[in-house]
């Protein structure tokens, strides 16, 4: 980028579920792209939980990140950007793409961001989710897009099925079960769990907490210990 402006649009606050979103508008220009404007309109919702909640996260594209965070609260933060060569033409593509966070039934919560009637959309239109959730949350994660899936500091059940890179850190002294496998690239097992092989790790540790954890990726699956 040899050229940026970046322009405030209208805030929007509402009250629903904790709900905020604003309009970022980013002028950028480089190489032969010339002038591009990018929309960005940051979603976060609160979901109040008993500490082991149920999480499914179901993105279309985007990066996906999951850390720990307080003991009863789970924060979303999704992200959707659109790209164009005017703002009208950001907003538009932007628009194709949908999100949602909400509560299906008591401590199950759902986070989805999807193509509006399956509208196409440029390459430049995402939406990342960032979720702050408590540390023995269960999880379950499918990726359709190339972004990344990083998951950090979680002590319950992990699945997680993305078409890109996942990397997954488990706490120091945490026991659990690895059946690992990617279509590309190669697992980087930083643990040193028997059983690992370049495509796949299958395998054990044990802990006075055991949890399972399944991961399918397209590229490379990184699995550390944080």
């Amino acid at each position: 980028m040899r050229i940026g402006e970046v322009i405030i649009g209208i805030a929007i606050a509402a009250a629903l579920g904790m709900v905020v979103a604003a309009f970022l508008f980013v002028r950028s220009q480089g190489g032969d792209s010339g002038l591009a404007t990018s929309l960005f309109e940051p979603l976060t919702q609160e979901f109040e939980t008993n500490g082991r909640p149920e999480i499914s996260v179901e993105s279309w594209r985007g990066a996906v990140t999951v850390r720990p965070g307080r003991a009863n609260l789970v924060t979303v933060v999704i992200g959707r950007t659109g790209t164009g060569a005017t703002e009208q033409e950001a907003f538009e593509n932007l628009t194709k793409l949908e999100s949602r966070a909400l509560e299906d039934e008591e401590n199950v919560i759902t986070v989805r961001t999807f193509r509006t009637n399956d509208a196409p959309a440029p390459p430049g239109t995402r939406a990342p989710i960032t979720i702050d959730a408590p540390e023995h949350s269960r999880l379950n994660v499918i990726a359709t897009g190339p972004e990344p899936v990083i998951v950090e500091g979680i002590t319950g059940d992990i699945s997680i099925e993305a078409e890109g890179s996942v990397t997954v850190e488990i706490p120091h002294g945490i026991g659990f079960t690895i059946d690992a496998m990617t279509t590309s690239g190669n697992i980087s097992d930083l643990i040193g769990i028997d059983g690992s092989g370049g495509r796949t790790l299958v395998g054990e540790r044990p802990g006075d907490v055991v949890i399972a954890i399944v991961l399918r990726a397209g590229g490379g699956i990184t699995l550390r210990e944080g």
